[in-house]
């Protein structure tokens, strides 16, 4: 009996330590489903630079020894531009770069996709935080303060990160805007990046859009889908381009921003670098495919 009383004894005081306890996991796990809804929010130490991961090496290094850099202007000037992130068509996404490494560009304004659609912003840009590649770090020209901040989505996500590499070997001068787009972004959004963007876009500056056109068809249903998507682009339809989804297009919001901020300074020639999809880079005729638009936009 006496053991029994004992034991009752040593719960009773051992019981307000395991609220305590409790408590404290509970608002541990609390605090870290504010942290992952709002990357935003997370304490970021910006003095040390985005991995960019090292077998992207491997996977880059191909291309660009086959396609190195250019030296001395080649004009005209490419403004605006699309290139692929899928590291299949990375020879094209060489080959695309050297185009433009004949331009001593100061400042890219690098667009993606959130192909996650992760964080609670439909656009949103990183602190200033470097990229770290194989080649060498790649610096952020400057934090826009009008957009919220994502380092833990810009981490995560591979549309700006795997050019990172090409940004530091073809144009080594340039620094950095980078910006992500949620599929579900809106017309107001849109313009509103355009005006914070716009007073940024000097003669110095690529304004560079990260995204795959068709994807999960067959080529042929795919360079279809290419065609129109195309077409929409040289109307400017935005309309059009807005609700496309990724059978058409990665990002259109990245894309109508780029043309609307070529619209403003004048940038309205546009020539399709080269046209690409994964099943013939492959190999694999009649697998479902990525296609690829490589476009240049001219004054």
């Amino acid at each position: 009996m006496l053991k029994i009383t004992h034991k009752l004894h040593l719960m009773a005081r051992l019981l307000p330590y395991k609220y305590l306890l409790l408590g404290l996991l509970a608002l541990a796990i609390f605090y870290g489903a504010i942290r992952a809804l709002h990357p935003s929010a997370q304490s970021t130490d910006t003095s040390t630079p985005f991995p960019v991961t090292h077998y992207r090496m491997a996977d880059v290094q191909g291309g660009i020894a086959s396609y190195p850099p250019r030296s001395g202007d080649s004009p005209p000037v490419v403004r605006g531009g699309v290139v692929s992130h899928h590291l299949l068509a990375e020879r094209y996404i060489a080959r695309y770069f050297q185009n433009l490494s004949g331009h001593a560009y100061r400042q890219v304004v690098l667009i993606g996709p959130n192909h996650a659609n992760a964080g609670v912003s439909d656009v949103i840009t990183s602190t200033r935080r470097d990229w770290d590649t194989p080649y060498g770090v790649v610096h952020v020209a400057r934090v826009l303060p009008e957009l919220p901040q994502g380092d833990a989505v810009m981490a995560g996500d591979h549309a700006l990160e795997v050019l990172m590499p090409y940004i530091k070997v073809y144009l080594p001068q340039a620094s950095v805007i980078p910006i992500l787009i949620k599929s579900s972004v809106t017309e107001n959004e849109l313009n509103s990046l355009v005006v914070i963007l716009s007073g940024l876009v000097g003669s110095d500056t690529l304004v560079l859009v990260s995204s795959d056109f068709s994807h999960y068809l067959s080529e042929e249903d795919a360079f279809a889908h290419d065609t129109i998507a195309l077409s929409a682009i040289e109307r400017r339809d935005y309309a059009f381009l807005a609700p496309v989804r990724a059978d058409y297009l990665d990002s259109p919001g990245s894309v109508i921003v780029m043309l609307k901020l070529m619209d403003e300074i004048g940038a309205n020639k546009l020539q399709v670098f080269a046209h690409a999809s994964a099943a013939t880079i492959a190999n694999t005729p009649g697998a479902p495919t990525t296609t690829y638009y490589f476009l240049n936009v001219y004054e």
